[in-house]
């Protein structure tokens, strides 16, 4: 696993905007998954968003396809 970040943080964010075309980066949502269905699958989660669900080795995530989140404090 790496130990550092390969790339200063701001040009991430630079890299992120161009991605999406907007000055909002894109984000990608990815966290474990508890409940491990029987086959790659695409679930809901507690917030109604689409989640890839796949099994990689002996991890088991979750990636939201499609959605929004707020950020605390802001």
């Amino acid at each position: 696993m790496d130990q550092e970040v390969a790339l200063a943080p701001e040009h991430l964010l630079e890299l992120s905007q161009q991605g999406s075309g907007t000055t909002h980066p894109i984000v990608m949502a990815l966290f474990p998954v508890w409940e491990l269905p029987d086959q790659n699958s695409v679930l809901k989660n507690e917030l109604d968003q689409p989640i890839l669900v796949f099994k990689r080795d002996d991890l088991t995530l979750g990636i939201v396809l499609s959605g929004h989140g707020e950020l605390e404090g802001y």
